[in-house]
């Protein structure tokens, strides 16, 4: 569904912004992946394994066999469509692994001197979803713990990203604690173990990017993901104990389990960071601040006065309400409000120097603590 939010004005000016939260905007992946082939300089968007050939047109070495491996398998797996993001190295075989991490970190010197991953600044609307399905394969586990690091810091600036990670193919549930406890992420979650599918192991943020995406599409951002069953041909590389389950979910892995009926499901709705952020609540949050964002913008280019604030205000309220009405948000601690929107202007010498300033307060999870967002 979609609202018109500005009432300032401009009324010629017709601003909307998706509610539901951010149907057709979210599940959005984007996937960032090395070849040897001259690649696009932007990003392209396929909705078919087809269209691949046209970019990575053989799968003669290690690195681009796993380009076609692992983009067939996100469409066999039910995705629609896929952002990807080439990125070109010279050599493609398996020891390419500190190529792999020079070339995919790169530099971010300035706005026109960018390269490797630090290029998705530049498309900050490029979607939600992000991963790296290489990296675990090619890269040593420092490095990849490092890589790792440098990712989650990334997503941190990207309005609506949040990372998924893999973790090494070959790793034991004590080691992979460690591995975990030396990342710590809001916007980054890890999975674990890998899954087979008929052509051989794929890294279980391919299958991630294709539920979550599918999820969104059929119920918006609020859908749950874990504990729904996955499709009949996913297998993990590794079926885990009940005990394995438990110790791994203790130390914020989401994992693949299989339950009473014998239908293996995501089990875990963790971020990695160390203030027990859950994903959805994660994706939810930064969603909203998206829309609240795009609520504001007509407003920029207006008189920053007492109207223009008090319009603002009500076109946040009514936003957040309608929230509160789909039992987005809950009721917080605070005299029970579900949300507080504080506004002020910051006087300056006129009406047109003066910056609008709009504190709120939102609570997303009961019984719910409030978190503070600041446009």
């Amino acid at each position: 569904m979609l609202r018109k939010t500005s009432k300032s004005s401009f009324d010629e000016i017709q601003h909307y912004t998706p509610t539901g939260l951010q149907r057709g905007v979210t599940g959005s992946p984007v996937m960032v992946l090395v070849t040897t082939f001259e690649a696009p300089e932007k990003p392209v968007e396929i909705s078919s394994y087809k269209q691949l050939w046209s970019i990575v047109k053989d799968k003669k070495t290690f690195i681009d066999r796993l380009c076609h491996e692992f983009i067939d398998a996100f469409f066999r797996l039910g995705g629609r469509r896929l952002i990807l993001k080439f990125i070109k190295i010279e050599n493609g075989d398996k020891n390419c692994g500190d190529l792999y991490l020079s070339e995919v970190l790169g530099h971010d010197r300035s706005y026109v001197d960018r390269s490797g991953i630090y290029l998705l600044r530049s498309y900050e609307s490029l979607g939600d979803l992000l991963a790296f399905p290489q990296a675990s394969v090619l890269l040593e586990k420092d490095n990849l713990i490092k890589f790792y690091q440098k990712v989650n810091d990334l997503v941190l600036s990207l309005p609506m990203m949040i990372a998924l990670l893999d973790a090494p193919i070959h790793i034991g549930t004590q080691e992979l604690k460690t591995f975990s406890e030396k990342l710590n992420g809001s916007d980054s979650a890890l999975f674990y173990p890998w899954i087979t599918l008929e052509d051989g192991p794929v890294a279980p943020s391919v299958l991630f990017l294709a539920i979550f995406q599918i999820s969104d599409l059929r119920n918006s951002i609020l859908g749950p993901i874990a504990n729904q069953p996955l499709p009949q041909d996913v297998y993990p590389s590794k079926v885990l104990s009940i005990e394995d389950v438990r110790f791994l979910n203790e130390n914020r892995v989401n994992v693949i389990k299989k339950n009473s009926s014998g239908d293996f499901i995501l089990w875990g709705n963790y971020t990695l960071s160390s203030d027990d952020e859950t994903l959805s609540s994660r994706r939810t949050l930064k969603a909203i601040r998206e829309s609240l964002v795009k609520i504001a913008e007509p407003y920029v280019l207006e008189h920053q006065d007492t109207e223009s604030l008090r319009l603002l205000e009500e076109d946040f309220s009514e936003f957040l309400q309608e929230l509160v009405d789909f039992k987005i948000l809950y009721p917080g601690l605070i005299d029970n409000q579900s949300f507080i929107v504080n506004t002020e202007i910051n006087n300056k010498k006129s009406k047109y120097d003066n910056g609008l300033y709009i504190d709120v307060q939102i609570c997303i999870e009961e019984p719910g603590k409030f978190i503070k967002l600041q446009i």
